[in-house]
């Protein structure tokens, strides 16, 4: 009798050890997972607020790039205030949009392209190389324009030192964006910080890392974006 009380006390201390810690593993997982929401939760308002933002030196520059063609030339004012509203309508047009294809971004940054080209000219050059079945896939709006902003507020740009900028694909849906590097002694720190935060963004729509920012190669600047298929359901 005290062998099979002493066994089956040992059964329930066992047993009760057992259910108790299924009952903690499951509160911690159900901590990790409300963590986990309410971080996703707080990603998704910083990524509408990010939609929403305007850089403000970008807006001044291209106003005086503007203010500066209207003593040169009034139709080549004329269409960079056409090319700083397509911008700016495309910005609109996509403050609700999660994700725009490839082929729509591309489009939109080639007025952002124009308006300094009346800057600096031959001193500023894009070059895209993707091929077709890339252009329907997926990335966040306004990610080449703040890429092609911080190229601006970081370097130094003249006849001797071009802006060349080099948009391509990579393999495994990757876009690859590079430009050599010149850097100004004075930065933009505000364009860095929604740098680091759109590539922080990605994190919500990829579970892999196959991407990258402010990668210095070969004298180069590099980022590495992740392109995304959207599956209809």
């Amino acid at each position: 009798m005290i062998t099979f009380n002493g066994i089956y006390l040992l059964i329930a201390i066992f047993y009760n050890l057992f259910f108790f810690s299924l009952v903690f593993v499951n509160r911690k997982n159900e901590s990790k997972v409300q963590q986990e929401q309410t971080k996703r939760e707080n990603l998704v308002m910083e990524l509408e607020s990010f939609k929403y933002q305007v850089n403000p030196d970008f807006l001044f520059q291209s106003l005086e790039i503007i203010i500066s063609e209207l003593y040169r030339d009034k139709k080549s004012a004329d269409d960079e205030i056409n090319n700083l509203s397509k911008t700016y309508r495309y910005t609109l047009d996509n403050k609700h949009a999660d994700l725009v294809t490839l082929k729509d971004e591309i489009e939109s940054l080639k007025p952002v392209c124009e308006i300094f080209q009346a800057k600096y000219h031959n001193s500023l050059d894009l070059k895209v190389a993707i091929q077709k079945d890339m252009l329907d896939l997926n990335l966040i709006p306004g990610t080449l324009k703040l890429i092609l902003e911080y190229a601006l507020s970081e370097r130094i740009i003249s006849e001797s030192l071009p802006l060349n900028i080099s948009i391509k694909e990579s393999g495994n849906n990757q876009l690859v964006v590079q430009y050599p590097m010149s850097k100004k002694l004075i930065k933009n720190g505000s364009v860095k910080k929604r740098i680091e935060f759109m590539f922080k963004a990605y994190d919500y729509y990829t579970v892999t890392d196959n991407y990258s920012y402010l990668l210095e190669e070969s004298g180069n600047h590099k980022f590495t974006i992740p392109l995304l298929e959207v599956e209809e359901e």
